[in-house]
């Protein structure tokens, strides 16, 4: 008779576990394989946190910011392989009930069972985890290469292991395994024996049983409620029978979609008094097509002008996310009645091959997994997102920076604050930006271009203007505009007298461009009225902080004009030979925020620093694409073991029937071919459904968000980088393909060998 745990001998009790290791590790190699490439990449990404990590990136920057913001991201997404540790755990210990229910007949406690199964799994996981340090090692330089390449330095490879992240990767590994393992021997001590020999013939219930389709219908309809009522609202305000036909069907399907979807769901309702899989069929449809209308709506608005709003796209955007999660939802039950139906009806496809054996073994899973097999496509489709958003919004901060400091300091004002004209011409008159010149000086930089100008109204009525959005453009000397356009290198401009030219910043958007200049072939000042140059469009890089509040655009003026204008603002921009080191712009920061307030009263000085800047920019885009590509690789990983241990699981139940094929004289290679085809469906449904709908949601945003990504990025550039993102995904859906194909065949073939 088995004695209770705290009876049997140590030396015993360390003896059965490690033999039950040893002997589960095949069993539960795709588990160990998952937890290794997992603690590779949290020991890879963690370690650029560790006090001995010194790369060489230069004086100008300062990585020290980077260690609490990686170690919370990291340690935030990190929690996500609870959810891996806990659903492997119940897997293997699904595995293994029967076999404790078959002990536990034989006269051992649950107790014993319990903590030799949490002895096995803390082995086991411990074991990867260590082999998963040494391959974080290596991992960790290709991390380290990223972000010296964020800073613009090179790097060469080399193998190096820091001490304190290898103590933290294990300490947190250990603690989930603790926390996981603790919780599930109670649990298993709470099982009772018929439960435990039994446990492998449990499924998640039948569709047609839960309330997943009745709410989810429920709230769809309801999000369709919101569709009709915001379509119904652009075609009152925003509609135009001279519209091109394009754009009418745009309206109109975005409007009528959603109502035939609501009217046909009630109709369908009353007259068969139940939910369907005709009616999922009518939804799926319906959901799609109103996905397809919805992504119209960015690339009409821009194309046609329609001047609908940034809003419309993002409600648009949220419209066609909210379509494409319901078609995932009720995608799976569909397919499963899809082919019931195709089974049902064509006989000839139903007898053809081994099709009858393959609709089985489909059939007999794909009704009862749907909860499983929807949350799996939703989980890759949002890691999907996430891998294609890492380059559009890395992209777009790391351009925009290029933009927004252009110059090593810039030192600006502007006069909201003021209330009346004397007391702005008073603020202007006292603003000294010169102390930073002696504060360089005294940090050893003396070899610099500065320039020191003003921007003005162009009329003195200008100055009332106060609303948002309505603020009036400024005007800038013709000499001061070719000094800072020349300390970027850009070749100085020419303008006639009477003539006068628009500086625009790179976010603005062309039709904002045009439809202003069209309005705008003629300036008023208080110098008299000034024709537009005919190379009146101006493009150049001078930075955001030169613009009036609100405003995009900047008048250039000739100096004989100018000078007769009303100031509002003073501005100092400096561009030094080396970039300035951290520690000194810092001190130059702290030294001018004690004059200039930029909260302070009357005129608003704020100085900005390239340095600075760049560092703050840097490590945030370091951590958004290092924190984003972690979780994406994560939930690829968690999704492509769930569908392989799914399939791993299944497979001792299929050993039966394909003995059964075995016998009725099918060849091995067709056996092989139908694993193939199995494991296929099971990893295919999923991955493209969440990779179409992914793709749909890239789509939209690149339509809505041309100007930017024009601006900052260049599609080029995201396209290529998008590629490379779906290179990544093909790959590890490869190798788990693979891994899993191989598994299965093995215990199959191992069971038909056994019945020979």
């Amino acid at each position: 008779m088995f004695l209770p745990c705290w009876e049997v001998d140590r030396v015993l009790f360390i003896k059965i576990m490690l033999r039950n290791t040893r002997r589960s590790v095949k069993d539960y190699l795709v588990y160990m394989v998952t937890l290794a490439l997992c603690s590779a990449m949290f020991y890879a990404f963690l370690s650029i946190t560790s006090r001995y990590y010194r790369p060489d990136i230069g004086a100008e920057f300062n990585i020290a910011v980077l260690s609490d913001g990686m170690k919370l991201a990291i340690g935030m997404i990190t929690l996500l392989i609870l959810f891996l540790v806990r659903y492997v755990n119940q897997f293997m210990l699904l595995r293994r009930q029967k076999e404790f229910g078959i002990q536990t007949v034989m006269g051992m406690e649950l107790k014993t069972m319990a903590w030799l199964f949490f002895g096995e799994t803390f082995l086991m996981g411990m074991a990867a985890v260590a082999a998963g340090i040494f391959l974080g090692a290596a991992l960790s330089q290709f991390i380290t290469a990223m972000l010296v390449n964020t800073y613009g330095k090179s790097y060469e490879l080399t193998m190096t292991f820091f001490p304190d992240t290898v103590m933290l990767t294990l300490v947190f590994f250990a603690v989930f395994f603790a926390v996981i393992g603790i919780f599930q021997v109670r649990e298993i001590q709470k099982l009772k024996v018929i439960d435990l020999l039994y446990a492998d013939r449990k499924n998640e219930g039948s569709f047609r049983k839960s309330r997943w389709y009745k709410i989810t219908c429920f709230l769809y309809l309801a999000a369709c409620v919101w569709m009709v009522s915001t379509g119904g609202r652009k075609i009152i305000y925003y509609y135009d029978a001279r519209y091109p036909l394009p754009v009418r069907i745009m309206f109109w399907g975005n409007a009528l979609v959603p109502a035939l979807i609501l009217l046909g769901s009630v109709l369908w309702l009353l007259l068969k008094r139940k939910i369907s899989s005709g009616l999922f069929g009518f939804l799926l449809a319906g959901s799609l097509s109103a996905a397809v209308f919805a992504s119209l709506v960015p690339s009409m608005n821009m194309k046609y002008y329609l001047n609908m709003g940034r809003g419309t796209d993002n409600n648009y955007m949220m419209f066609m996310l909210m379509d494409i999660i319901f078609a995932v939802s009720i995608l799976f039950f569909f397919i499963s009645s899809f082919l019931i139906f195709v089974k049902e009806r064509f006989i000839s496809v139903r007898y053809r091959g081994e099709n009858l054996f393959f609709f089985g073994q489909i059939l007999s899973k794909l009704k009862t997994s749907y909860k499983t097999m929807t949350l799996t496509c939703l989980t890759l489709m949002f890691a999907v997102g996430l891998f294609v958003a890492v380059p559009f919004l890395s992209g777009w901060a790391t351009g925009y920076l290029k933009v927004r400091v252009p110059y090593d300091i810039q030192m600006y004002s502007n006069y909201p604050r003021t209330q009346t004209r004397e007391e702005l011409e008073t603020a202007i008159l006292s603003a000294d930006y010169s102390f930073v010149e002696d504060l360089l000086l005294e940090e050893g930089i003396s070899d610099f271009d500065i320039c020191t100008f003003y921007t003005s109204f162009p009329e003195k009525g200008d100055f009332e203007k106060r609303i948002k959005y309505e603020f009036p453009v400024t005007a800038i000397s013709l000499s001061d505009y070719n000094h800072i356009t020349g300390m970027l290198g850009i070749a100085p401009l020419e303008l006639e007298e009477g003539t006068f030219a628009v500086q625009w910043a790179e976010r603005a958007e062309e039709s904002a461009v045009k439809e202003f200049m069209q309005e705008h072939q003629t300036l008023k000042t208080d110098a008299g009225t000034l024709t537009l140059s005919e190379k009146g469009i101006l493009l150049a890089g001078v930075g955001e902080y030169i613009y009036n509040s609100y405003v995009d655009a900047l008048y250039v003026v000739p100096d004989s004009v100018f000078s007769r204008l009303t100031p509002c603002s003073v501005n100092r921009f400096i561009k030094t030979e080396n970039p300035i080191p951290y520690d000194a712009a810092k001190r130059i920061e702290k030294e001018f925020l004690k004059r200039y307030s930029e909260d302070g009263e009357g005129l608003r000085c704020g100085i900005r620093l390239s340095t600075l800047e760049t560092n703050e920019v840097l490590w945030t885009t370091f951590i958004l694409r290092a924190g984003m590509t972690y979780a994406a690789v994560v939930l690829f990983i968690i999704c492509f073991t769930v569908l392989s241990l799914q399939q791993l699981s299944e497979a001792g139940a299929y050993t039966i029937r394909f003995s059964l094929l075995y016998k009725l004289g099918v060849e091995r290679k067709k056996r092989s071919r139908l694993i193939v085809r199995q494991i296929g469906i099971w990893f295919g449904l999923p991955v493209l459904s969440a990779v179409l709908g992914a793709l749909g949601f890239t789509f939209y945003l690149f339509h809505t968000y041309t100007a930017e990504i024009n601006a900052y990025i260049g599609f080029e550039t995201l396209l290529g980088q998008t590629g490379v993102i779906l290179a990544v995904l093909v790959v590890l859906l490869f190798c788990y393909f693979i891994s899993t194909w191989l598994l299965f065949k093995r215990i199959v073939e191992n069971a038909v060998g056994r019945d020979c």
